[in-house]
């Protein structure tokens, strides 16, 4: 729970099934399961009495009774004609399959608390963590996500306290399975969104959600889970923070977890957690495509300070799915042969700033990934003891020529002696002159 006591909501569990009603008595919810969203406490699915239609129900704080009716007037300018996605593809897509419909902000006579209620008959995310793999993850989730978030951030918004709860999908079948298209999932959590105001004003903000969003993001997250390490190190929250923490949660949804799910609560364990994944011998997910770590390499040169441009992240995700098959497996297995081709594509092109960091990088990784195990190399040093161009591999021509014209040295019959003691050398008395005075004589008895 918040230390503020305006960012307090109820995190006990109600009896179910319940019916809750709104101040005015006017509608009425029935509320028929849960889903624990730790450590935010519960989110519940149940019906609308009035109309008879599946609705998602929140209990939130005073500050998120505030933020969720800011973004519910916000969402209702964004019509189909005025809003678009601008996706990094060039693509538009409407908005209306973004966000869940915001049905209702009200007081809660029963519980005594603010909640909000969202309409469409969805499951959460949460249900498919574990359960998708690499090629549908991209394709279903983390591209809508992209592109959400930019829409998002270009209208003056911070998603600010992320996670996988956060999404929503609409069901495919009797399955329960989500349809690999991005607009079947939705986003929400509105009560934690900031807004900030943009370089060129375009739109005037409350003073009062201009002080509660600078709050938000100067204080400490929520959930170390899924926050960016920068947030973790007490840096502001920004719009980037979002983009690491999208990726966090695309890390869970395929892999099942996350290196840090078992301590959450642990700032020291998760932080250091975090720091390891930025390290190319980082390993902790083996069945996972070691490029996808290239992705916090981008995000971290992100300007804090601006709207990000996405077009590099969405580029270097593009390039990994293109490799991987329709069952989520890389076609070409052979990472040393993708980290060689991209040192030798950037050492071919022009340079920039991030270039020569970037040979670097893939170096390393190379490096470490043609690291062989110690009894591997002592057998490999004992061979080249017996025969010193058995393993040498060498990629200069120069050097080459050497070694051809030195194994035709030691090859060649002339240069092989019956003995192998080399012979002594001789003075030239024909040619050499010899001071006969300096000669002794030693007579043999």
């Amino acid at each position: 729970m918040a230390s503020n006591t305006n960012e307090c909501f109820l995190e006990e569990q109600l009896l179910l099934p319940q019916n809750i009603s709104n101040e005015c008595h006017t509608n009425k919810f029935m509320i028929k399961e849960s889903i624990k969203d730790s450590p935010f406490g519960y989110i519940y699915k149940g019906s609308e009495f009035n109309q008879k239609r599946d609705i998602i129900l929140k209990f939130i704080s005073k500050n998120g009774y505030l933020m969720a009716r800011e973004i519910s007037q916000l969402i209702s300018t964004w019509n189909d004609d005025k809003a678009k996605i601008s996706s990094p593809a060039g693509n538009a897509k409407p908005n209306k399959n973004m966000f869940l419909d915001i049905l209702e902000v009200q007081w809660n006579n029963e519980a005594k608390n603010c909640f909000m209620v969202m309409g469409k008959k969805l499951n959460n995310l949460v249900d498919l963590v574990g359960k998708v793999s690499k090629y549908d993850g991209w394709k279903g989730f983390y591209y809508f996500g992209l592109k959400t978030l930019a829409y998002l951030h270009q209208q003056g918004v911070i998603v600010n306290n992320l996670k996988t709860t956060s999404f929503w999908y609409a069901p495919s079948g009797d399955k329960g399975s989500y349809e690999n298209e991005y607009d079947k999932v939705f986003i929400a959590d509105y009560e934690f969104w900031c807004r900030f105001e943009d370089e060129n004003k375009t739109c005037v903000l409350d003073p009062q959600i201009l002080e509660l969003s600078k709050q938000r993001l100067n204080s400490r997250p929520l959930s170390l889970t899924y926050c960016s390490l920068s947030r973790q190190k007490g840096e502001p929250g920004c719009a980037k923070s979002d983009y690491e923490s999208l990726f966090y949660v695309y890390l869970e949804l395929i892999n099942g977890k996350l290196p840090w799910s078992t301590f959450p609560n642990n700032e020291v364990l998760v932080r250091n957690g975090k720091t390891a994944m930025r390290t190319p011998s980082y390993r902790e997910f083996g069945n996972l495509d070691t490029r996808l770590y290239d992705i916090l390499y981008i995000i971290d040169r992100m300007s804090p300070h601006k709207v990000p441009n996405i077009s590099k992240l969405y580029n270097k995700f593009v390039g990994i799915v293109k490799t991987v098959s329709i069952q989520g497996q890389p076609q070409n297995a052979d990472e040393n042969n993708y980290f060689m081709v991209k040192v030798n594509a950037i050492k071919a092109s022009k340079f920039t700033k991030e270039e020569p960091l970037l040979i670097d990088y893939y170096g390393k990784q190379n490096e470490i990934l043609k690291k062989k195990p110690r009894c591997v190399q002592l057998e490999e040093k004992k061979s080249r003891l017996k025969n010193p161009y058995e393993h040498e591999v060498i990629n200069d021509p120069f050097e080459e020529k050497l070694k051809i014209l030195n194994n035709r040295r030691i090859n060649d019959l002339k240069n092989v002696y019956i003995n192998r003691e080399k012979p002594k050398s001789r003075p030239d008395v024909s040619t050499t002159d010899i001071d006969t005075n300096l000669l002794q004589t030693k007579t043999i008895g």
